[in-house]
């Protein structure tokens, strides 16, 4: 059995209402209220965060976690993932360890085979984030996506 300290249980908590209160799109609050206090310089991971009809957040879970430089992203897992929050709605997002925040033509590339799949299975994805501890890059406000 694991063992979790109170102030890990206390912030594991306020993350859960800080990602409760998120508005669907809204790039800024996600990366303020949950991703910059996610960032590892270490290791690249990558995040989904789940939403009902209601653009109300449904959860969130660490999918995948990488190296220094990449996270591989199994399209499938991550729709398995979806599917099984209940959700109709998702943002994904991952950190750069390096601290720079512009998209790789990896990430591009993933973010599309990520949307055409999703939008196969009736699955719409709203944005896909990369971070780090001080900025963000949003694929949707960048009209990427």
């Amino acid at each position: 059995m694991e063992t979790i300290r109170l102030y890990e249980l206390k912030t594991k908590f306020e993350m859960v209402r800080e990602i409760e209160s998120i508005k669907t799109g809204n790039a800024k609050e996600v990366f303020d209220k949950v991703l910059k206090d996610l960032f590892n310089p270490f290791q690249e991971s990558f995040f989904v965060i789940f939403f009902n009809a209601k653009n109300q957040v449904l959860g969130f879970q660490e999918l995948f976690k990488g190296g220094l430089t990449s996270s591989a992203v199994d399209i499938p897992t991550l729709l398995k993932s979806v599917l099984l929050a209940n959700a109709v709605s998702f943002i994904v997002a991952h950190n750069h360890p390096s601290g720079e925040v512009t998209p790789s033509p990896q990430d591009k590339a993933v973010t599309e085979k990520i949307k055409t799949a999703s939008e196969t299975v009736g699955l719409n994805l709203f944005d896909h984030l990369v971070f780090s501890d001080k900025d963000y890059f949003s694929f949707a406000e960048n009209s990427i996506l």
